[in-house]
């Protein structure tokens, strides 16, 4: 990974440099970064299969009157001149929008728009500036690369965010979601059997489900992609049933009409489902809901809506589904789990825990690390449905698990 900066901003190389080592202190591999100088008048992030090309309104000649079909990103700091924003520049973000005694930092992107907010003003506007450079160097999505910038501005010089309270809160503007922002009259979604929730597998049939039922697993989550699959409905209807019969916890992703229609115990929802489900319907009809998410914008924003669980991925390559991001990794896997501890102990209602799933290339060689990140479960797809004995696979998988257990308890009995 390279960055290119505009020859008369060389100096900035060392703040970025500054921002590299600090997100190594907490993980993150920064060995194949490297800074350079460019003649281009804008700043450029380089790895082997993507350029994004990066100017900005805080200094003087970044971008200039340059040829703007060659810009990526447009990073706005100054707001008087909001219309005069070149159309040929693929997404803009502007910083620090002041409205209704709130801060905004706000991006729009092809398929959406997008804003966080916090309460004070940015402080070091060019140190926010380097740190998106350098988080969207660590590959991080642009959306989070927003998220950690701010929470950056918001803790000492040498910290990471890591509470809740360090990052900025999520606007979430889609009409089915207003009524689940924080502070406002709903209910929380029903809680699950956390002690159910170890070993998580993810089957495309019934057939699958009972099998793993009959393995002794408590909780399965019944996934078919086809939703013109001629016996989508009376496969729901046999895995509510077998969640019955064996009192286990059975969630069904994606249908959430037909999830109430025959009363299934809970539903999964992607980050994109959660704009076209109606969140109210399913908690009233007293069924449990876990949402996905794919690093800290989504994280974020899944919190406000108080889900019995979030499940954090993809942690390592997986070819099961087609992914929105790269993979996240054990550091980011850890952090998200600190972001989450921080939340509930925010809550100050032990009773209230949210409980957190990793899923994504997860088999028996590296569950024991995803383990100690501090996720609850592990969900397993290819582990379970390309095993040669599955009855094998669940009881090496439990004993990983159990023996995580006993090491947390050693932990916390230390502290």
């Amino acid at each position: 990974m390279n960055i290119y900066f505009p020859e008369h901003l060389v100096h900035l190389t060392e703040r970025v440099q500054r921002c590299l080592l600090l997100a190594n202190r907490y993980g993150f591999d920064i060995d194949n970064v490297r800074l350079s100088v460019s003649r281009q008048p804008w700043f450029v992030v380089k790895n082997r299969d993507d350029v994004l090309s990066i100017t900005t309104d805080l200094f003087e000649y970044v971008g200039g009157n340059h040829n703007h079909q060659a810009i990526d990103l447009f990073i706005r700091y100054r707001h008087d001149n909001a219309n005069d924003i070149d159309k040929r520049i693929k997404t803009s973000v502007a910083i620090n929008l002041f409205d209704n005694e709130k801060f905004y930092d706000t991006w729009s992107l092809p398929q959406s728009c997008n804003a966080i907010f916090n309460l004070t003003s940015l402080a070091d506007s060019q140190a926010h500036f380097c740190w998106l450079i350098t988080l969207l160097a660590l590959d991080f999505l642009l959306e989070d690369a927003i998220v950690i910038a701010r929470g950056m501005d918001n803790v000492s010089r040498e910290t990471w965010p890591i509470h809740i309270d360090d990052f900025p809160k999520v606007e979430v503007k889609d009409r089915k979601l207003t009524g689940w922002l924080p502070n406002c009259n709903h209910s929380d979604f029903l809680l699950i059997d956390a002690e159910k929730f170890r070993l998580y597998p993810v089957v495309d049939s019934v057939d699958w489900l009972e099998r793993c039922l009959k393995l002794g697993v408590k909780t399965v989550q019944l996934r078919i992609k086809n939703q013109h699959q001629s016996d989508l409905e009376a496969q729901i209807i046999e895995a509510v049933r077998l969640g019955n019969q064996y009192l286990v916890q059975v969630f069904i992703n994606d249908y959430w009409q037909l999830a109430i229609k025959h009363h299934a115990y809970g539903v999964h929802l992607g980050q994109d489902d959660l704009n076209t489900t109606d969140l109210e319907q399913i908690q009233q009809a007293g069924i449990r809901l876990g949402v996905s998410t794919h690093g800290y914008f989504e994280l974020l924003r899944s919190i406000q809506i108080s889900p019995s669980y979030i499940a954090l991925g993809h942690i390592f390559p997986t070819s099961t589904k087609q992914m929105p991001s790269k993979p996240q990794g054990l550091v980011r896997l850890g952090l998200y789990q600190q972001l989450v501890y921080s939340m509930m102990s925010s809550l100050n209602t032990p009773e209230r825990f949210v409980p957190t799933v990793a899923i994504g290339g997860i088999d028996l060689d590296n569950a024991a690390e995803v383990l100690r990140c501090g996720v609850n479960s592990i969900a397993v797809v290819r582990a379970m449905t390309q095993a040669k004995n599955c009855s094998s696979i669940v009881s090496q998988f439990e004993q990983i698990m159990d023996k995580d257990i006993v090491l947390q308890k050693e932990y916390c009995d230390a502290e």
